[in-house]
């Protein structure tokens, strides 16, 4: 998202806390199912990129996100386990401080499946 973008959604205020599940720069036929609904392209960092590319999409990414952001806010940033290197990256570059990290084990869910029970 563009500065612009985080201004109107933002209105003036800071978030306090945000979860992003930004592009994983891989082609939706690699990464969404077969079923009847077909996903389309990501917009950007659909697999055009290369690693050093993606890093750099990331890290400007949670630099805007950290600057509309308030002082403490807790970001969470999802990524596919292929893509870790670049999100550490690019996090390290713009947030400085790493904080915790945590992994999602979904059993044998897909993409955009939340798990049913705890």
């Amino acid at each position: 998202m563009e500065n612009v973008s985080y201004e109107r959604l933002l209105d003036g205020e800071k978030a306090q806390m945000a979860f992003i599940d930004a592009s994983y720069n891989q082609s939706m036929n690699a990464i969404s199912g077969k079923g009847r609904t077909q996903d389309g392209e990501f917009a950007i960092a659909s697999g055009e990129m290369s690693r050093e590319e993606f890093t750099k999409f990331l890290t400007t990414a949670f630099g805007r996100t950290a600057r509309y952001s308030v002082n403490g806010a807790i970001h969470y940033q999802c990524i596919d386990w292929q893509h870790m290197r670049e999100m550490l990256d690019g996090g390290g570059t713009a947030y400085g401080i790493f904080k915790n990290f945590v992994i999602w084990n979904e059993g044998k869910g897909g993409k955009g499946i939340l798990p049913l029970t705890a």
